[in-house]
């Protein structure tokens, strides 16, 4: 390895998969999902990818969270597909909505252990 240069962070096999499924997914639906950012370890354990969805036509409710027309979201995936990828935000407007676990983390299972199905891989999710 020559000077300046850094070595990229060694991923497990399973977060290697996930995000090459991920960027395919995106590859096909370039209008929904759009790649922000490169993987990258996060945390010394989550590979992360960060990446930006369209919320302007979502409906909005009174108290619901406050969109933008596009939003970033970092998918943090796990070293295994025994727990499931988790969702944050960069920002404080969530703060204090409900399924917004200490003001950044969004909950989307209710039950993951009924919801997560790693057999399905990032479509899944």
């Amino acid at each position: 390895m020559s000077k300046g240069k850094t070595r990229s962070p060694n991923l497990s096999h399973w977060q290697r998969t996930v995000l090459r499924d991920l960027r395919a997914i995106a590859a096909k639906n370039l209008s929904v999902l759009e790649i922000v950012s490169r993987s990258h370890r996060r945390d010394g354990t989550y590979a992360a990818i960060t990446i930006r969805l369209p919320t302007k036509d979502l409906e909005r409710a009174g108290n619901g969270l406050p969109l933008n027309d596009y939003e970033d979201f970092v998918v943090k995936i796990p070293p295994s597909p025994v727990y499931p990828p988790q969702v944050e935000v960069e920002h404080a407007r969530f703060l204090g909505h409900p399924h917004v676990l200490q003001g950044y983390r969004l909950c989307i299972y209710l039950d993951q252990s009924r919801e997560w199905n790693p057999s399905a891989g990032m479509a899944g999710f």
